[in-house]
């Protein structure tokens, strides 16, 4: 793949260039998504679940499913974190992504989805069938203190992400 340059002026006679470079990471093994339980695997590799603030990740994927990167868009407190449209897509337009998993923690182990929980996914849904990237499911994990062992929630499983147009069609 050929590097894009970018250049542009900063002062009366400087510029920078800025070389971007799309390349795998090392030792990160592919990851089919197409259970949530396939990704929920991948999530405790990176420790999402044990976090102790809010944090909202999107893992971008390609149109066979497999996740290419992940990227953190927001880390809040103990019980909320903000989460803006842009920054939930912008992993997946960079990285020319077809679809997308956003993934949270409730850093309480309660998986038990919120009114603001429900109405992000509807928004980012709708959001992604504007922009041409299918939000194909949306997944709270956490640490179960009486179970002792991480455990999740997939909005899709459970019937709360809605049918989108292009999975319509």
């Amino acid at each position: 793949m050929q590097p894009e340059l970018i250049k542009f002026p900063v002062k009366e006679h400087w510029a920078y260039e800025v070389k971007a470079v799309r390349q795998p990471v090392p030792g990160l093994k592919p990851v089919q998504a197409n259970q949530p339980e396939a990704v929920f695997d991948f999530l405790k590799t990176i420790g999402v679940a044990d976090e102790a603030q809010e944090v909202f990740i999107v893992l971008v994927l390609n149109t066979k499913n497999f996740i290419t990167g992940y990227c953190e868009v927001s880390r809040g407190l103990v019980d909320r974190t903000h989460v803006a449209c842009r920054e939930v897509f912008r992993p997946a337009l960079i990285n020319g992504a077809s679809k997308i998993i956003v993934v949270h923690n409730h850093p309480s182990g309660v998986l038990t989805p919120s009114h603001q929980d429900r109405t992000i996914t509807n928004n980012l849904q709708e959001a992604g069938e504007l922009l041409g990237v299918e939000v194909i499911d949306h997944l709270i994990v956490g640490y179960c203190l009486n179970k002792q062992k991480h455990h999740f929630l997939s909005f899709r499983q459970e019937g709360f992400m809605s049918i989108s147009k292009q999975q319509a069609a």
